[in-house]
């Protein structure tokens, strides 16, 4: 994301352990996957590496393929396969399923056609 050029994955990961959370307060983390980018279970474990000292949640969403762009969506296989890697570190996560996808908003995605 163009934010981690100014606030880098340590820098965030400082400022969460920092963070002055209430009583059992937990983190939502939101990883939005991306087919033969970020779904493997190399990618599971650098996930797991940086969420594993904070009480959090992981939300997983597919992304949704938008005509343009060059990402690959994921496959309800994919999630769960994904979910699994994170699930054997006995992290909390949800799965989120593909909405949207017919008008290019899936994913808090809007996208505009040209």
């Amino acid at each position: 994301m163009p934010i981690t050029v100014k606030y880098d994955l340590h820098e965030l990961k400082k400022t969460l352990l920092e963070y002055p959370l209430k009583r059992k307060g937990i983190f939502f983390i939101t990883y939005t996957i991306f087919k033969g980018i970020n779904d493997s279970r190399k990618d599971a474990e650098k996930l797991h590496d940086f969420v594993k000292d904070l009480p959090c949640r992981i939300n997983l969403i597919p992304y949704n393929e938008v005509e343009g762009c060059n990402f690959n969506g994921c496959t309800d296989e994919d999630v769960n396969r994904f979910a699994g890697y994170l699930e054997k570190y006995s992290l909390f996560v949800r799965k989120r399923w593909t909405r949207g996808a017919e008008l290019d908003a899936g994913c808090g995605q809007l996208a505009s056609k040209v």
